[in-house]
């Protein structure tokens, strides 16, 4: 089916790929490989045999309604799972993530949406307010804050553009948001981080954290920081993760009060489907929005957002696992670990046989993304000839002519760089942990082939 077929109706490249996927299912066609929507699948061996095993039957509870933001017991076990994984090395007096910080959401698009919904209420934020951004960045912050919300993504390009290394093109430094910050009218109220990073999947080093943290907090500005990938981390990667609330900046209470931390069950532990997400928040309005008010005609965030029953018991169960006395949620981050580890190194080592680039600097953590750099490449399609912009429409000509070649050509699928904000075309994002190892390795052997032809 031509891509065009089935575009319309989802502004969102990803979601657009999934509803292609499921047509294909539907029609009994082979699907295409599809390494641009970000999935993960390698825990899933791990959650079958010691999550999904037990859950086989549904009790008479699982029927019933929750508390939509997420049960006593289930916030009271995630903010002290939280806490071990965003609580730093060096030492805190104080509890990073109580209880009542924590929110559950349907999923992470729902958390951010939520916050910047929580601000508008409370009048943090206006219409029209600004939410500075580094690009590349993911898609749907586009939506999750200016549909509802009605605020307006403001995007800085991070790094030196046409420095010789192509890690520093794409390396955020204090002076790219500032810059951002002093041209933009109004100045933006709201600054969003992802770390690690989607789609480079680097850690950002502690320093830098606090530059930049220091620097927005004392604009007077909120900060998220989305850090849905936190636990995806290269064994030896360098820097070391460090979450925001971990941060010598963000010490006091009211800076406390003024960021947000949002994580999900999608991304570390591959349940993209369920669309569990979670709120971190100290914030007086971001509290009183997903609890509710006093107001008989305004009813909670959560009520809309719900962290329904049968999210409830899959994440409980995940938090309350054993496996040979061990909790599970550390077995499986840690074989995570090396799997991500393994699969990374194989896919890169593949794509290296071909002689294709992936901007990375030699110890920096990846996530579960390559940036592959197909510039050389753009000019060797005839873009008359392909009809890629009719599912990716923000990515240039020559590259999404060049993502639908790769398409016909390999079976692959890989999301354009320009669908991400990147300043530059070619570029693309490449999810290496959407399937197991062997079939990202074969589909990189086949990119290698068709891009090959090109060259040949």
């Amino acid at each position: 089916m031509p891509w065009h077929q089935f575009a319309d109706g989802f502004p969102d490249a990803e979601q657009r790929l999934v509803l292609g996927r499921d047509l294909a299912e539907h029609e009994s066609r082979p699907p295409k490989t599809n390494l641009a929507v970000a999935e993960n699948v390698t825990l899933y061996s791990l959650l079958e045999r010691h999550v999904f095993s037990d859950l086989a039957g549904l009790p008479e509870d699982g029927l019933r309604y929750v508390t939509p933001y997420g049960s006593p017991g289930l916030r009271e076990r995630m903010a002290e799972r939280l806490e071990r994984s965003l609580a730093p090395k060096w030492p805190v007096p104080e509890v990073l993530v109580r209880p009542d910080d924590v929110f559950g959401t349907a999923g992470v698009s729902s958390a951010l949406e939520c916050v910047a919904l929580a601000l508008r209420g409370s009048g943090v934020l206006r219409p029209g307010d600004g939410v500075l951004i580094p690009a590349p960045c993911w898609q749907g912050f586009k939506w999750s804050f200016e549909q509802r919300p009605q605020l307006h993504c403001v995007y800085t390009h991070a790094g030196v553009p046409g420095d010789p290394d192509p890690v520093k093109r794409f390396e955020l430094s204090l002076r790219n948001l500032q810059d951002a910050y002093a041209t933009a009218d109004p100045a933006p109220k709201l600054l969003v981080l992802t770390n690690p990073h989607n789609p480079l999947g680097v850690n950002y080093p502690k320093d830098l954290l606090e530059e930049i943290f220091a620097w927005a907090l004392g604009k007077g500005m909120h900060v998220i920081s989305d850090e849905m990938y936190c636990h995806s981390q290269l064994a030896g990667s360098e820097p070391e993760f460090v979450s925001a609330l971990a941060l010598d900046a963000v010490r006091s209470e009211e800076a406390r009060q003024r960021v947000h931390v949002v994580w999900g069950l999608a991304k570390d532990f591959g349940l993209s489907g369920f669309r569990a997400g979670f709120i971190v928040s100290r914030s007086p309005a971001v509290r009183a929005a997903m609890k509710g008010s006093e107001q008989p005609k305004v009813m909670s965030l959560s009520w809309f957002s719900p962290f329904d029953s049968l999210k409830h018991r899959v994440a409980l169960r995940l938090l309350e696992a054993q496996v040979d006395g061990e909790p599970f949620w550390d077995v499986a981050m840690r074989r995570y670990r090396e799997r991500l580890t393994a699969q990374h190194g194989a896919v890169e080592e593949a794509l290296g046989d071909w002689d294709i680039a992936c901007v990375r600097g030699e110890k920096a953590n990846s996530a579960q993304f390559l940036w592959v750099d197909l510039t050389r490449w753009l000019d060797t399609v005839d873009i008359a000839g392909r009809d890629g912009a009719g599912i990716f429409p923000g990515a240039g000509l020559s590259e999404a002519a060049l993502a639908a070649y790769l398409a016909d050509a390999a079976d692959v699928v890989l999301l354009p760089g320009r669908t991400l904000s990147c300043r530059d075309e070619g570029y693309f994002r490449l999810c290496f942990t959407a399937y197991q190892q062997d079939v990202v390795v074969d589909a990189a052997n086949r990119i290698g082939e068709a891009l090959h032809r090109l060259s040949g």
